[in-house]
């Protein structure tokens, strides 16, 4: 990759979460690159298997061309942007080029086989035959954009209506129900009563933001009680009154990030960042494959789990980074390294 420089294709569409994978991987390339808007047709719903790999998912109408001068790396993510990149890989070889393609998440058994590189999160489960296969490597948390720049540009676009909080600045990222847990108001009182002790103890500023998942008698009674509690260093924002969403300027401004366990996107985010990240994700609330990844986020020293136990040190020891080992997880970092080290080892 040192002389002329590769041309690159992101395939992006409708999944925001796929294309934030995508595009951090690309953008740790430190690589120009072009995006490919994909936009589906009827048949985007039908199993990959039966997609043959080709493009019959696409509305080619709709889509950025796909044609012409093919690119020499092609990163996609998700279930159905991986026919795609097959598709495109194998027209890119009958014009005489070998493009290589690396895959975010696992893409299915029947697509696998085309790709160069598959990119699998360490808490999936893979079967033998998959986590031997020398095209798979596997990631702590999922790939982002998390850079100091990334934030601080995020960060501009919201500092005068968030205003002038005085650090310690405590962010909470409130997520909610999955498809097999619920998060309840006792859960949410929890989270209250503990977060306004250490707001209480610090003196603290508090800045909570919720997600889509977040139940709505959950959010009200959330953005209340703090209301009620903390008084004016304090700022809420509610993602189903305002598509804007200051995610990432809250990460740029906290001091330490207070996050729910049901997004693993979500707090693969807040680990990104360097700072200090304890995960709220009782017994119960969050599915086998999300307990999996908490679990490699406290062994590796990531994050920390918030309970009873971490928040009595914190107030203990009256230090919000009692915990903190000051690692920074970056899967988008290495997974573009291994990229440039198998795109080379093969040109």
């Amino acid at each position: 990759m040192e002389n002329k420089l590769p041309e690159i294709w992101v395939l992006v569409d409708e999944v925001a979460g796929h294309n934030a994978q995508a595009l951090g991987v690309a953008e740790a390339l430190g690589l120009p690159f072009s995006k490919k808007k994909l936009i589906y047709n009827k048949n985007a719903k039908l199993p990959n298997a039966l997609k043959f790999n080709s493009l019959s998912s696409l509305d080619l109408k709709k889509s950025d061309n796909l044609t012409g001068s093919y690119p020499d790396i092609i990163i996609s993510c998700g279930r159905k942007t991986a026919p795609i990149a097959i598709a495109i890989k194998k027209a890119a070889r009958k014009s005489g080029k070998n493009s290589f393609a690396c895959h975010i998440m696992w893409p299915g058994c029947f697509t696998t086989c085309g790709f160069d590189m598959v990119a699998v999160p360490s808490h999936d489960n893979l079967n033998l035959f998959q986590r031997n296969s020398k095209r798979v490597i596997r990631t702590i948390g999922s790939p982002n954009r998390i850079t100091k720049p990334f934030l601080l540009q995020e960060y501009r676009i919201w500092d005068k209506t968030i205003g002038e909080l005085p650090s310690p600045r405590i962010v909470l990222l409130l997520g909610g129900d999955s498809r097999k847990t619920s998060f309840t108001k006792d859960h949410a009182k929890y989270l209250v009563n503990s977060i306004s002790s250490l707001v209480s103890n610090f003196n603290s500023s508090l800045l909570v933001t919720n997600s889509r998942r977040t139940n709505r008698e959950v959010s009200d009674f959330v953005k209340e009680e703090f209301k009620r509690k903390i008084g004016r260093y304090y700022y809420f924002h509610d993602v189903h009154q305002s598509k804007a969403n200051p995610f990432f300027a809250f990460l740029q401004l906290a001091d330490a990030i207070i996050t729910t366990g049901d997004s693993i996107s979500m707090c693969s985010e807040a680990a990104s960042t360097g700072k200090p990240v304890y995960i709220f994700s009782p017994d119960g609330n969050a599915p086998q494959k999300h307990r999996r990844f908490h679990d490699l986020l406290y062994k590796e020293q990531y994050a920390t789990e918030f309970n009873n136990a971490s928040v009595d040190k914190i107030l203990r020891e009256n230090n919000l980074n009692v915990f903190y080992a000051n690692k920074t997880l970056n899967a988008s970092s290495y997974v573009a390294s291994e990229i440039k080290k198998r795109f080379s080892e093969r040109a």
